[in-house]
């Protein structure tokens, strides 16, 4: 969950299988975006994480760190994450 006012980030991660790769731990993390050019990159405690982009038609957010700010590298993991709606009676 992003709080864009309070610059925080709450993850749940559930995945239990240590061999898998699954990003970042659960944890409520800050925040920040810096717009450089045409991209805009998101720092997770104060360390950049990727290009961000997020596709609202879609419901879509993409994390590519194939992107960064000193340029384009190989073999980064590009993370999207789809918003859901859950409804619970």
């Amino acid at each position: 969950m992003f709080d864009e006012e309070f610059g925080a980030l709450t993850i749940t991660n559930t995945n239990d299988d240590a061999i898998i790769e699954d990003g970042l731990d659960s944890c409520v993390y800050n925040f920040s975006i810096q717009e450089e050019d045409s991209y805009q990159f998101i720092f997770i405690d104060n360390n950049e994480f990727g290009n961000f982009i997020i596709n609202g038609s879609d419901n879509e957010m993409v994390i590519d760190q194939n992107i960064t700010l000193s340029g384009k590298v190989n073999d980064g993991y590009i993370y999207t994450f789809k918003r859901m709606t859950i409804y619970e009676e």
